[in-house]
């Protein structure tokens, strides 16, 4: 007598089907869990462009009080009103340099630092960069050249963004 051939899976060809499958779904996930962890949220990095992007122009209205030596006169209060007021902010919480900018972002810690210098061809221009910084983004920077003039409407006080 013949036997008949056996139609489906033994249990140790299922429990090996098992353990093969488990092995490269760890390794997928695992995979698919760096990703997610070091991607960083959109909104993360809108928001940072935005701050940025806000911060300048709050800067770009200001007086350009440029001297020879750049902003060697800085701030003597705590009040913004000219351009060499922002020289030298290093690592400063949104919410304490622009308070009004930090109303639209209140849940995410941003920092700002701020860097004033004279170009080098036109005395009188500013180059003005803007690192807006969040501790999952990193650094994101943003840079202006101001020609000077007293008030933002006259006709030298031409601004540049890229």
């Amino acid at each position: 007598m013949k036997k008949e051939c056996c139609k489906g899976m033994t249990l140790i060809e299922f429990i090996v089907t098992i353990v093969v499958l488990g092995i490269g779904l760890t390794g997928i996930l695992s995979v698919m869990m760096t990703v997610t962890k070091n991607s960083v949220d959109p909104e993360l990095q809108w928001q940072a462009m935005m701050i940025g992007d806000m911060a300048m122009h709050e800067i770009l209205n200001k007086k350009n009080d440029l001297q020879e030596d750049g902003c060697a006169n800085k701030r003597s209060s705590n009040e913004m009103l000219n351009l060499c007021d922002y020289q030298g902010i290093k690592n400063v919480p949104v919410k304490k340099l622009f308070p009004e900018l930090s109303r639209n972002f209140p849940t995410e810690p941003f920092d700002v630092s701020i860097e004033i210098k004279r170009t080098e061809k036109n005395k009188d221009s500013a180059l003005i960069w803007i690192s807006v910084t969040h501790q999952y983004l990193g650094q994101v920077t943003f840079s202006a050249i101001k020609a000077k003039g007293n008030d933002r409407h006259a006709k030298d006080a031409r601004v540049y963004t890229y």
